[in-house]
């Protein structure tokens, strides 16, 4: 410009552009600076507009899930359980033998398990009456028994009592052992609580001159009895019995599935040859074209591989003299701490089989197989085929055995060759 010349006006500047809404509003300028002498300015400053509340952030939120694949195996579903037996097990078979006795006083033995034997005898007059023909139906005579029970035990208890069905429950036994007195008890269930002395029950009113003795090696219980109602004996009258006894606690305690016995006894005064059952045929090997490998164990005639190197079943066909078939089973696997099972399927799957179970800590026991899950295995009382007081469970040198026998003739040889 020429000196002197007037300055041209300068243009407004634009207004400024709004701000989305999303975005913070700068910083207000900072306040100018006034020359030295010039008069402070005496408007406020302008309000300063409060900046905007952004909204807050999304919340992180999960995918949805992924639809599970199908599974590859149909899971049947669960089968109602069988009816249960009113009883707890199966009626033992009547044991109508008399095997001579080696025990002065006493015409006949009955070996209820390797470690539990019976003696008895008939009296009538305080006496062995030898009049009894046990074949002869029509000489039935009055006459009381004297039963003597020996358990291999030196400081266990000891038991022996009748029952009306076979059962433990329900039943009335003379108990005794080195610590506890002998007497009459009870039994209303399978605990301790359950188990009670009771002198003025039936039996207690029917038995006389009770004792209990440790001998060479043995604990002795023995006792006068009439017909557990009082009734008097005749010869030939069976009774349903139960047994059992503790290895090494004298104080009543469980005895273990291996130390107890139910069973049937038919009461004969003499051994009879007539009376006596055909014992079993020892199993016979394998013959060598039979297309069955023979078993590695003793007592067996042939084996199966059911897992390599894992597992075995063992197993041998018994037939007795009169044509009775029992099947004689053992199922060995390479454990020490686990459950061992084995049974039958009445199709070719798990659910609703019936299978022996066993293992350290669980007592050798006939399960249903309800469903695939753990609640679905429960013991039962519908233990056929299995005989339930045969079962046997072993663990040595890494191996593990439960033995089983079937109940004869519950299975047929011949028409259920495949199981």
């Amino acid at each position: 410009l020429a000196p002197g010349a007037p300055e041209p006006p300068q243009p407004a500047p634009p207004p400024p552009s709004p701000l989305p809404p999303s975005t913070p509003l700068p910083p207000p300028p900072a306040p100018e600076t006034l020359a030295p002498g010039a008069p402070e300015s005496t408007q406020p400053p302008p309000p300063q507009p409060p900046p905007p509340q952004l909204p807050p952030p999304p919340l992180a939120s999960s995918p949805p899930p992924l639809p599970l694949p199908p599974l590859s195996v149909p899971v049947e579903p669960p089968e109602p359980l069988p009816p249960l037996s009113d009883q707890e097990t199966t009626p033992p078979p009547v044991t109508a033998t008399c095997e001579q006795s080696d025990v002065p006083g006493f015409d006949c033995t009955m070996e209820l398990l390797e470690t539990l034997t019976l003696h008895y005898a008939l009296l009538t007059n305080g006496g062995i009456d030898k009049s009894v023909a046990p074949k002869d139906s029509q000489l039935n005579v009055s006459t009381t028994a004297i039963l003597r029970l020996e358990a291999l035990t030196t400081s266990g208890w000891v038991g022996l009592g009748f029952s009306n069905d076979g059962n433990m429950i329900g039943s009335e036994a003379v108990l005794a052992s080195s610590e506890i007195e002998p007497g009459t008890y009870l039994l209303e269930g399978k605990t301790l609580t359950d188990v009670y002395l009771d002198p003025n029950g039936t039996l207690a009113s029917s038995i006389s001159d009770v004792s209990f003795v440790v001998e060479d090696g043995k604990s002795v219980l023995t006792y006068t009895t009439s017909s557990p109602d009082g009734a008097p004996i005749n010869s030939g009258d069976t009774f349903f019995m139960v047994a059992a006894f503790h290895p090494t606690n004298p104080v009543l305690s469980y005895h273990g599935f291996k130390s107890r016995k139910s069973f049937a006894l038919q009461l004969f005064e003499m051994p009879s040859e007539d009376l006596l059952p055909p014992s079993p045929v020892p199993p016979s090997p394998a013959p060598a074209d039979s297309g069955c490998p023979a078993s590695t164990r003793d007592d067996f005639q042939c084996m199966v591989e059911v897992i390599a190197e894992k597992f075995y079943l063992h197993y041998a066909v018994l037939l007795s003299e009169n044509g009775d078939s029992t099947l004689d089973l053992m199922a060995e696997a390479e454990t020490t701490n686990g459950w061992i099972a084995f049974g039958f399927s009445p199709g070719s799957g798990m659910v609703g089989s019936t299978v022996v179970l066993a293992s350290a800590t669980i007592d050798g026991g006939v399960f249903w197989l309800n469903s695939k899950s753990v609640e679905g295995v429960q013991p039962t009382d519908v233990v056929d085929p299995f005989d339930a007081d045969s079962i046997e469970y072993e663990s040595s040198d890494g191996w593990s055995t439960i033995r089983v026998r079937t109940v004869p003739n519950s299975v047929d040889i011949e028409s259920d060759a495949s199981l």
